[in-house]
């Protein structure tokens, strides 16, 4: 039987560097909130979330899921390519249809409200 070539083979260390790398995932994002990071500077703690995020990269490197993160990758780089950024012009119709729609919204709910308050003013 021929595995496929996105199964992922196990190592005898795989569950341990998994590990490593979501304590380094979370414990970076958590370091930059602590009480340790809170006054420093945004840059540090940027810095301190990178280094946490390669950190946990690396350990996932070293285990079995490294054709998985490769395969991951190279189809963000495909879909990358198909992207369709719009043209000025449908920047801008979407722009309005989007405030439109807004200012639809925010006027029925107005509405509404003020029917309610009535209600509620009678009932009182």
């Amino acid at each position: 039987m021929q595995q496929s070539p996105l199964q992922v083979k196990k190592k005898p260390l795989d569950g341990l560097f998994t590990a490593l790398a979501v304590l380094f995932f979370l414990g970076g994002f958590y370091l930059i909130d602590s009480m340790f990071l809170a006054a420093e500077a945004w840059y540090v703690r940027f810095g301190v979330v990178l280094v946490a995020l390669l950190l946990a990269a690396g350990c996932l490197w070293l285990t079995g899921y490294r054709s998985k993160i490769l395969s991951l990758f190279k189809g963000a780089r495909i879909e990358w390519r198909k992207l369709h950024w719009p043209t000025k012009d449908e920047a801008v119709k979407a722009t309005l249809m989007v405030l439109a729609i807004v200012a639809v919204f925010a006027i029925f709910l107005s509405i509404i409200d003020w029917f309610l308050a009535l209600i509620i003013r009678g009932i009182m």
